[in-house]
């Protein structure tokens, strides 16, 4: 087996695994438990670097889920301080 077909299979298994772990989180997050529980970590055994890998990707979602909520919120205030000046 050639290197780039070996690196391209670790790369989409590497991708699979941290699908799996992003699938298990939106379950504890549903349950209001941390994915990065002791417990979790354990159940499912999750290395140093995906741990690293996953929190970083979940802070991704929550900064852009903040982000889109800052840009609703600022589009809404803006849409209210337009409504008053026309009245």
């Amino acid at each position: 087996m050639s290197l780039s077909k070996q690196k391209e299979r670790e790369a989409k298994a590497r991708e699979v695994r941290i699908i799996e772990l992003l699938k298990n989180a939106s379950d504890c997050f549903q349950k209001c438990c941390s994915p990065f529980s002791l417990e979790e970590l354990l159940k499912m055994d999750v290395m140093a670097d995906e741990c690293k890998d996953l929190s970083s990707i979940i802070g991704d979602f929550i900064d852009g889920y903040l982000e889109f909520g800052y840009k609703q919120d600022k589009k809404k205030k803006q849409f209210w301080l337009k409504q008053e000046e026309e009245e």
